[in-house]
This record gives C-alpha cells, sequence and structure tokens, in this order.
C-alpha cells in the first residue's frame, strides 16, 4: 500500500496519507489513511479507512475534504469518485457529506462476497463530483 501511494505520488503529485491526530502540537500515532489515487479509467478514486477507535470522531470527513480539495488542485480535469458498500452507511454520509453525488448503485462482484445470498441487500454505491460518461462508470463499476 505503501509503495502504490509513492508511485501513485511521482506519477500524478497524488497519492494516499497516513491519518494522525495532533494533541498539543505532538503528532500521535497512525489513526487511518485518507487520500486520492489516478485510476486507470482517468479518474480520482477518493479512499479513506481508520480503525474503529477512530470512528465517529469526523476524522473521515476532514481527511476526505482534504483529499477532495487536493485532487481539485493537482488535477481538476478529472472528476473524482469513490466507491463504498451499502452495509457502510457511515462511508456513505461521509461521501455525501464532502459533496459527492450517486451515480450508480447495484449489486457487484465485492457486494456479492459481502452478502453472498443477497438476503441482505448489500449494494455497491459509485459516487462522483460530477457527471460521468456512460464508458467511465462501466469501468467503475467493474472494479467493484
Amino acid at each position: 500500500m505503501i509503495a502504490g501511494s509513492v508511485l501513485s505520488r511521482e506519477l500524478t503529485g497524488l497519492g494516499s496519507w497516513a491519518v494522525r491526530v495532533v494533541l498539543d502540537g505532538t503528532p500521535g500515532p497512525v489513526i487511518g489513511t485518507a487520500g486520492c489515487t489516478v485510476l486507470d479509467a482517468d479518474a480520482w478514486n477518493l479512499g479513506y479507512r481508520f480503525g474503529p477507535d477512530a470512528w465517529g470522531h469526523g476524522y473521515a470527513s476532514e481527511a476526505a475534504t482534504a483529499a477532495l480539495d487536493a485532487a481539485h488542485r493537482v488535477r481538476p480535469d478529472l472528476p473524482v469518485t469513490a466507491r463504498a458498500l451499502t452495509s457502510n452507511p457511515a462511508s456513505l454520509r461521509v461521501l455525501a457529506r464532502i459533496g459527492l453525488v450517486e451515480r450508480w448503485r447495484g449489486r457487484s462482484d465485492e457486494a456479492a462476497v459481502a452478502d453472498p445470498t443477497g438476503a441482505l441487500g448489500v449494494q455497491r454505491v459509485v459516487v462522483a463530483d460530477r457527471e460521468l460518461s456512460d464508458q467511465l462508470l462501466t469501468d467503475l463499476i467493474a472494479l467493484g
């Protein structure tokens, strides 16, 4: 993951970051990661992951906003996209809070793994900061 982020930064000027809380000027331990990388489909992929102890404190919203702003500065011509499962409503709320709009919702391979019987109705959601071409949306759906 670190090597991928370093390569992304070298190729595009942006990658993922380690997220730490700073208290009284002192950085604490890493609580998660966040950032944007360019997909082969010519779009930014905004992503974040945090440990359970960091959930519910607004860190994901703050980090996702910083990643969105950075992507808009580095390559404003590329759409910023993200993908999440409906079984993670907190992540969907973060994506909506930072202004990304749902562009597709449906079953994907990853949703099928998360909900193999379909009983829970788990679906994949694709969001973006702008309209997407049919081809780009197809490519994003194929990523899972």
